[in-house]
């Protein structure tokens, strides 16, 4: 599991990196993830993987996201199965972190849009120049949470390290 959330360890349709990747180049550079923690039998972590072998939780669904929790760290927590795609992640990211409330299945361009389990996956935000659903992530969603961040189009080449410790 570590190298899944560090590596391309995750079953992301042909997409480069896992989680620490997809952050990274979804952000351009701006946002990462530098040091996790996986603790077996939590109940109170951030994301939580259920289903180790599977690529869903609930009801067959590819992740969740609780949005708000209070008392949560971060005011969220999401579920995913342990062979998570890496677009699920970057799609139950954004409902978590950037506050994204409603579901956007449609806009094809994005991490929000509909999972193309085993096949190729956007791994990015939508903005408002390429948005599919007139509601973009970056504009609306990102640049809010994280006013000091903005959408250039880069590539902002690979990703610093993460370092990921297994209580």
């Amino acid at each position: 599991m570590a190298d899944r959330i560090a590596n391309a360890g995750v079953s992301d349709g042909g997409a480069s990196g896992g989680p620490a990747a997809g952050i990274w180049k979804s952000t351009e550079g701006q946002g990462y993830l530098r040091n996790q923690t996986l603790t077996s039998g939590s109940t109170d972590a951030e994301i939580v993987f259920k289903n180790l072998d599977s690529d869903s939780v609930f009801g067959g669904a590819a992740g969740a996201c609780e949005s708000p929790l209070p008392g949560s760290p971060r005011g969220y927590r999401i579920y995913l199965g342990g062979r998570f795609y890496l677009n699920c992640f970057l799609h139950e990211f954004c409902h978590g972190e950037y506050k994204r409330g409603p579901e956007e299945y449609s806009c094809s361009v994005c991490a929000m849009a509909s999972a193309n389990h085993g096949g190729p996956n956007p791994v990015v935000y939508c903005h408002s120049g390429n948005c599919m659903s007139s509601n973009p992530c970056w504009e609306n969603y990102i640049t809010k949470a994280y006013p000091g961040w903005s959408y250039t189009g880069g590539d902002p080449g690979n990703h610093p390290s993460c370092t990921v410790t297994i209580q």
